[in-house]
């Protein structure tokens, strides 16, 4: 498989399955495994690439939520403004402790695994399909303030640390426990991918500066390109599939990928 294909993929890959309730992580594991590259380590700069590029999708995406909430910070006009910008930021920290007093650990479940991904891509479809039912029968807002809110869906974003775990699955999931309008959760969940996906770009950086590894220049606008477009594609369709309530899907997806997987594994 040549360079460019091989950085089609992984971009398309990285894209959909960012925002789409699918985990990232596990089918990038999946991909490697499926194409002969799970022993063979990746430049550092392929992923760093297509973080970045599905950094920019959340801005293309989400352009008109960042910008009313920018007008709102500089016009001073909309005190919950302030409070949701805090529950962005305080969504972070439970993630961010966890790494940093389980890091290895956590780093050591991404070696192919394929018991681990699948066991995490099961989990994540019994939680969409449950809280999917569960959801229906909230009639009111459980945690009111933002602040609060995006610390118990922060909770949850750390889970989305184990690969086969989505992060937007079990994050949008955790609103709408919350009672959060369903809008309302998918957009305060990909907002709340800004600072992680930034913030682990940036420490992938910083720890493999030396290691980046030569890449075919191709390659790396492939992948970027490929991640911002096919991000840009998945987010708008999550926003309408989670409004009407038809990603039951994706629940259901998960679920039969993760038993295939585990019989692999196993």
């Amino acid at each position: 498989m040549t360079e460019l294909i091989y950085g089609l993929l992984f971009g398309i890959v990285q894209g959909l399955t960012e925002f789409l309730p699918v985990s990232s992580s596990g089918h990038l594991e999946i991909l490697d495994f499926l194409v002969g590259r799970k022993d063979e380590a990746l430049p550092l700069l392929v992923p760093v690439v297509a973080h970045a590029g599905t950094l920019m999708s959340i801005f293309s995406a989400m352009r008109q939520e960042i910008v009313s909430i920018l007008s709102d910070v500089i016009e001073k006009k909309n005190r919950e403004t302030y409070e949701y910008i805090a529950g962005l930021i305080v969504s972070v920290i439970p993630a961010g402790l966890v790494y940093f007093v389980a890091g290895k650990h956590i780093e050591a479940l991404f070696s192919g695994n394929m018991l681990v991904v699948g066991a995490g891509l099961m989990f994540t479809g019994l939680v969409i399909l449950g809280v999917e039912r569960f959801a229906g029968r909230v009639n009111k807002r459980l945690v009111h303030g933002w602040i609060l809110a995006g610390f118990v869906m922060g909770i949850a974003q750390a889970l989305a640390l184990v690969p086969g775990i989505s992060r937007s699955g079990i994050v949008i999931s955790t609103g709408l426990m919350l009672g959060i309008d369903r809008r309302e959760a998918v957009r305060f969940a990909f907002l709340m991918a800004v600072l992680p996906i930034a913030g682990g770009t940036v420490m992938e950086l910083l720890k493999g500066w030396n290691h980046l590894g030569v890449v075919n220049a191709g390659m790396l606008v492939v992948v970027f390109s490929s991640a911002w477009l096919f991000g840009h594609i998945a987010c708008r369709v999550m926003l309408r599939l989670v409004e009407s309530g038809k990603w039951l899907i994706f629940g259901i997806y998960c679920l039969v990928v993760g038993i295939l997987v585990m019989l692999y594994g196993l």
